[in-house]
Parts: C-alpha cells; sequence; structure tokens
C-alpha cells in the first residue's frame, strides 16, 4: 500500500465533492427560519487511489456560531446533516483520514436560503505521502479560513503596552507558525466611534477592502453614558465595512478597577449591538471580570486603575484570538513582558478561552 501510494504524486491530484445545501421552514416557529446542510461525499476516487477512508470530519461556521461531526460512511458513500441552522453564509472545511493519518483537506462555502436548494462544489487536495510520513504540500490549507489581516479601531485602551493588535498577532504566530497574520490599527486618544465614522485614515483603511475583520472598540464609557450614540454610529461603520467586504467584530472593554458593576452595563450594550448587526464580540470585559473573581492577586490594571497592565492587555489579545479564531491559546509561549510570569500566563490563557466559550 504505502509502496504504491509513493509512486503516485498526488499533489495536483484535486477531488470535487457535490454537497447540498437546503432549508427548510420551521412550523412552530412564526418569525424564524431554520435550515439544514445535508452532506453527501462519493469516496470512490480515494478508494480508486488505494485509500481505505475511515474517517471524515466536517466543521462548518457562520460568524460565531461552529459545528463540526463525523459524517456515517456506507460503502462509497459518506454523508450527514446539519439542522437547526440559520440562513446566512457558512464556511465548510472537511478533513479525510485514512487510520489516524490525515489524507486529504477541503473548504469552502454555502449560503442557506429559506426555500432554496444550492449544490456547492468543494475542492479536496490529497496530501503527498512518502513512506509513512505525511508532507503538507500547499500550505495554504493551514491557514485559517479568517482573518488573515484585521483592522483594530479604538482609542489607547487598544493602544496601550505596545498595540494590542500586535500581541495578537504574535500570538497567532506562536500557536500556528505557519500563518501569515497582518494588523492595522488607527488608535487615536479618546476617540469614539463616532469620531472614527468621520477619520480620514480609519475611512481609508476600511474602504482599502483588505481586512477580513474591523474590530470596533467603543471609547470606555459610551456604551453606558450615551449608549444609543454607541449603537448608531457602530451601525454606521458596519455598514460602510460591510459594503468592503470586511466583517465587523467588537472589541467589549473592561469595567474601571474602582468600579466593577459597570462590566453589566459594558457586556449588556455590546453583546446587543453584536446582535443586531450580527458580529461577534469578543467578551474581553467579562474575561477581566473573570479574572478579578478567582484571581484578584493578579493586577490587570494601569496605575490609572483604566489602563491595562501588560497582564490586562495579554489578557485582551488571548480574547481576541480565541473568539476570532476559536482556538484554545492554552499553551502558547508567546509573553509580551517579563513582568507576566508563567503561572499567570497560564491563569490568563485559561480563562479567556474558558469565557469565550461560556459567551
Amino acid at each position: 500500500m504505502e509502496n504504491y501510494k509513493s509512486k503516485i504524486l498526488l499533489a495536483g491530484v484535486i477531488l470535487m465533492i457535490a454537497l447540498l445545501v437546503s432549508c427548510t421552514v420551521a412550523t412552530d416557529i412564526e418569525d424564524d427560519v431554520f435550515g439544514e446542510i445535508p452532506l453527501t461525499m462519493n469516496l470512490a476516487t480515494l478508494e480508486d487511489l488505494g485509500y481505505e477512508v475511515s474517517r471524515v470530519h466536517v466543521t462548518i461556521s457562520c460568524g460565531n456560531y461552529n459545528s463540526a461531526q463525523d459524517l456515517t460512511i456506507n460503502g462509497s458513500l459518506a454523508s450527514g446533516t446539519f439542522s437547526n441552522l440559520e440562513p446566512g453564509i457558512y464556511n465548510i472545511f472537511v478533513e479525510i483520514f485514512e487510520g489516524e493519518t490525515l489524507i486529504a483537506t477541503g473548504s469552502g462555502s454555502a449560503e442557506v436560503i429559506a426555500g432554496e436548494t444550492v449544490e456547492v462544489e468543494i475542492s479536496v487536495t490529497l496530501l503527498e505521502l512518502t513512506g509513512n510520513l505525511v508532507i503538507t504540500i500547499d500550505l495554504s490549507d493551514l491557514l485559517p479560513p479568517e482573518p488573515h489581516h484585521i483592522l483594530f479601531l479604538g482609542n489607547s485602551y487598544t493602544a496601550y503596552n505596545g498595540g494590542l493588535n500586535n500581541h495578537v498577532a504574535a500570538i497567532a504566530s506562536a500557536l500556528n507558525p505557519v500563518w501569515e497574520i497582518d494588523t492595522f490599527a488607527n488608535t487615536p486618544g479618546g476617540c469614539t466611534l463616532e469620531m472614527h465614522s468621520t477619520n480620514e485614515t480609519s475611512l481609508a483603511e476600511i474602504n482599502s477592502g483588505i481586512y477580513d475583520y474591523v474590530i470596533l472598540q467603543e471609547q470606555s464609557t459610551r456604551p453606558i453614558d450615551d449608549p444609543d450614540l454607541f449603537y448608531e454610529y457602530a451601525a454606521v461603520l458596519d455598514s460602510l465595512i460591510t459594503e468592503n467586504g470586511s466583517q465587523t467584530a467588537f472589541f467589549m472593554t473592561w469595567a474601571r478597577e474602582n468600579d466593577p458593576g459597570m462590566i453589566n452595563g459594558l457586556a449588556a450594550a455590546y453583546t446587543f449591538i453584536g446582535t443586531e448587526l450580527n458580529a461577534p464580540v469578543c467578551p474581553v470585559g467579562l474575561a477581566f471580570a473573570e479574572v478579578r473573581l478567582q484571581h484578584p492577586e493578579i493586577e490587570l490594571y494601569a496605575v490609572d486603575g483604566s489602563h491595562p497592565s501588560w497582564q490586562g492587555t495579554y489578557l485582551a489579545a488571548l480574547v481576541i484570538y480565541a473568539q476570532l479564531w476559536n482556538e484554545n491559546p492554552v499553551g502558547c509561549t508567546y509573553i509580551p513582558d517579563p513582568s507576566i510570569n508563567h503561572e499567570e500566563a497560564e491563569i490568563l490563557q485559561t480563562i479567556a478561552w474558558e469565557v469565550v466559550n461560556n459567551y
């Protein structure tokens, strides 16, 4: 078997898989329409090449939603169904195994639309095998589905301690060295989303259309003091962002050190606008609250009780990484400053992942 495989040049072999995407209306719910993605994959081509497929693992995602399952293999067909899906565009990622060995991967997308059935083709690329060693030919398979390019729009909360965007990129690179993540930030002091809506740099970056995500951070008290303005200009910026092919995300800030109850209003406001605009929210403020509850000995604030310490910035970066890539940051070797010891780093990594999952 291995000699047979080693003689085949697999790098250029592409399999095309047809998936049916359809929607059904839930009759017991008047206002909501739910759909399903039934998947059927013909494994005959792989079998002809001498493979014995043991597992087909499929992951779908849309915004904050993620779901995964192993398809049922019956003869040359693998099939399964993702149900109770809200309408939207779903990313699809396929992994095919022979025993414990990953032999092929693929990705694509499908839009769930009420009352329609769509046929989707997913390209699956075989991985080259030499003896028992699996070598990935196309490194693009290892890149995150999104984001590669991220724009941060905020103020000093984002800019503090060398730039939150730089630490997010460093965490991603440490955990996934083959990823190429580019970030840019525009963070004038005290800037609100209202100000960003007329800021020439912010508008130019949004209009460039190069970003997968644009992360919005509102001025620290506006979501509580004037939520209507927060919602209004979050919507204005979201409209510009989506028109240019990017996805909006929100950076939920934290309560002031001397007013921990602020987090209730902040969390409510960010969660509301995230839901209204179908945009993911990075629950940094909730992670701050959880660290203060579980480990009050960890200082998350600078001396002014408002801006983040190095520990606070690191926690924020971990939460954003965990939310945007849906990956556990525990074990990350990147620690941005010597003031953070390894025990603290592990605590912050663990709580960041727990908060993102619970949120």
